[in-house]
């Protein structure tokens, strides 16, 4: 979690990243509005399996996208 006063609720981020390491390459995978960031877990895992630090923060809805129809 990080602090986001200004958005009206904390930010989760998940990071997934090596077990060891040093300068290692980050990316950021935003998983889009009907998603969520455990959605895309095994993507992000296999990206930190072979090197990367991922770090996926959730959006305002996060998982509880709702489509309206008018």
């Amino acid at each position: 979690m990080l602090p986001a006063p200004a958005r009206g609720e904390d930010l989760r981020v998940r990071v997934s990243a090596p077990v060891t390491g040093q300068n290692l390459p980050i990316t950021l995978l935003s998983h889009g509005y009907s998603s969520s960031l455990d959605g895309y877990g095994p993507l992000a895992d296999y990206w930190a399996a072979h090197g990367f630090v991922v770090l996926q923060p959730t959006t305002r809805r996060g998982c509880r996208a709702r489509t309206s129809r008018r």
